[in-house]
């Protein structure tokens, strides 16, 4: 029994010191962060003002408006979204010292100089203010408390089961929206004509036919024109939107596929899950 006890108490410890850890990582995160955000808006010396006033005047009320009751009362979920932009932050500054655009795409030919280039700048810029862009977002979700519609996707029959849409994906460069579903067919969409309110119907720009029902599609987030679907036979299957093709199939899974997403940090990986209980990792380098 006294060495249960022992075991309990040391793995206890621990568990204990590991927490503390973890904390005292994020709390210096978020002293970072603090820094960060008083010198991008020393010029608003409310800002830092407040937060002097807060901390400077024992039992300073603070006293709350809408905004802050809204952020507040969602403090949880937005603790989870504000770790997880710095941890794509950390990931995307080791990824792109660790690994060479060159011997990641080296054998890829339809890759082109100009795409890498063009990934390049959009990863430095989006992972080099993400603090902004969460800053932004964090104003927008205090200030409303519905999402309004922006646009609709008028491309068929409402009462038809077979116009039902499982899936949506954005093109790296948001210039298009693949859309696929029960009709057996990836359909992708002009996001701009998406926006305009006075088109009667959308076309598909490209329609690309599979054997089954649909379930998931994604695109590949470095291969401007690579999708990924998987479908009702438990297929995963590798697009080419540029071709309209279908070019590489995966049927290891036994059951119906659900999901499929490519990897953010190696394009050529990607994983799938199923009804067979089962993830499977995959690389289009593979022969198919």
């Amino acid at each position: 029994m006294s060495e249960l006890l022992l075991h309990f108490l040391s793995s206890l410890e621990k568990q204990k010191k590991k927490n503390a850890s973890k904390l005292l990582q994020d709390i210096q995160t978020l002293e970072d962060d603090i820094k960060e955000a008083e010198r991008r808006y020393s010029s608003k010396a409310s800002l830092v003002r407040s937060r002097e006033a807060i901390e400077s005047t024992p039992g300073a009320l603070f006293v709350p408006t809408a905004n802050t009751d809204r952020l507040m009362s969602n403090i949880r979920q937005l603790e989870d979204a504000y770790f997880i932009m710095r941890s794509q932050m950390k990931l995307s500054d080791s990824t792109a010292s660790a690994r060479s655009d060159k011997s990641l795409l080296k054998d890829k030919d339809k890759w082109s100089e100009n795409q890498n280039k063009d990934q390049d700048a959009r990863t430095k810029g989006k992972s080099s203010d993400q603090l902004e862009v969460f800053f932004e977002g964090l104003c927008k979700f205090a200030r409303y408390s519905k999402f309004e519609t922006c646009g609709t996707i008028r491309s068929g029959d409402l009462l038809n089961s077979a116009s039902v849409v499982c899936s949506l994906s954005f093109d790296p460069d948001e210039e298009h929206i693949a859309a696929a579903g029960i009709s057996k067919k990836i359909k992708i969409f002009d996001f701009s004509a998406f926006m305009n309110e006075s088109v009667g119907v959308h076309y598909p720009l490209v329609e690309m036919v599979n054997k089954s029902k649909l379930s998931c599609v994604c695109w590949n987030s470095y291969i401007k024109n690579y999708l990924a679907s998987t479908d009702y036979d438990g297929v995963v299957q590798i697009w080419d939107a540029g071709t309209g093709q279908g070019f590489s199939q995966y049927t290891e899974h036994q059951k119906r596929a659900w999901s499929v997403d490519f990897s953010p940090s190696d394009p050529t990986k990607f994983v799938s899950g199923s009804d067979d209980c089962s993830v499977k990792l995959w690389s289009v380098n593979e022969a198919r």
